[in-house]
C-alpha cells in the first residue's frame, strides 16, 4: 500500500528528455530518480531507519505545464507525480 503524490518541481532542474525512460506524450515523461548520495547533509534529515527504508530508485512521471494568460508572461512549471498510468 502506498501514497500517490503530485509535487511541483522547485529548485531542482527537470530531467532531460534524453534521460527519460519513456516518452508518454509531448512534455510528459517517465523518469527514474536515484536515492541521494549518502552525505552527512542528506543524512541529517533522516534517522538511520528512515534512510534505510528509502527506495534506491523512484519511478516518477515528469510533466511540463505551460500557463499562458493574455497580458502576462508565459510561465512554465514541472510536476512530478507517482501517478504513472497515462491512460487514466
Amino acid at each position: 500500500m502506498g501514497v500517490d503524490s503530485i509535487v511541483a518541481l522547485a529548485k531542482r532542474k527537470p530531467v532531460s528528455p534524453n534521460n527519460a525512460i519513456k516518452k508518454l506524450e509531448p512534455d510528459d515523461y517517465l523518469i527514474s530518480l536515484d536515492k541521494p548520495k549518502d552525505s552527512t547533509q542528506t543524512r541529517m534529515r533522516y534517522d538511520a531507519l528512515q534512510w534505510d527504508s528509502l527506495m534506491e530508485k523512484l519511478l516518477l512521471r515528469q510533466i511540463k505545464v505551460t500557463v499562458s494568460n493574455q497580458g502576462f508572461r508565459v510561465k512554465t512549471y514541472y510536476i512530478f507525480t507517482t501517478l504513472l498510468d497515462e491512460k487514466k
